[in-house]
């Protein structure tokens, strides 16, 4: 409790650690390389949640465009902006997103190429394998 005016007023506080990918550029060798999950599993999968928030860096180290993408609360790829990205050959980009938020990767025909299920710690798919 305070004083301010005159009166007695509440105070609460509250102390958050935030991780360290909120503030710097990670390097490749510090990401969680996560493995994909079958195609087919697709139709099982869809955001739960927003409670855990996370980082992927997504590597396209093939010598065509991908795109990744968001599958959203109803089990869909989300294709608006800012939820689906394509990757120009040997380029890299990040998102910052939640653990329970898929991502599907797909070639410029629309196939599945894995399905990304994130992680509490921060992480990096390799399209390609290189």
């Amino acid at each position: 409790m305070i004083r301010q005016d005159g009166r007695w007023q509440s105070l609460a506080s509250r102390s958050v650690t935030l991780p360290d990918w909120r503030f710097r550029e990670l390097a490749d060798s510090e990401l969680k390389p996560l493995k994909p999950l079958p195609c087919r599993e697709q139709s099982t999968l869809k955001s739960l949640n927003n409670t855990i928030a996370t980082f992927i860096r997504f590597s396209n180290t093939t010598d065509k465009p991908v795109t990744f993408t968001w599958i959203n609360f109803e089990g869909k790829p989300q294709l608006t902006r800012g939820q689906s990205e394509t990757l120009a050959p040997n380029k890299t980009s990040f998102r910052h997103t939640w653990v329970t938020h898929p991502f599907i990767i797909t070639d410029s025909k629309g196939t599945c190429l894995g399905i990304y299920q994130p992680t509490a710690e921060p992480s990096i798919v390799v399209i390609g394998g290189k």
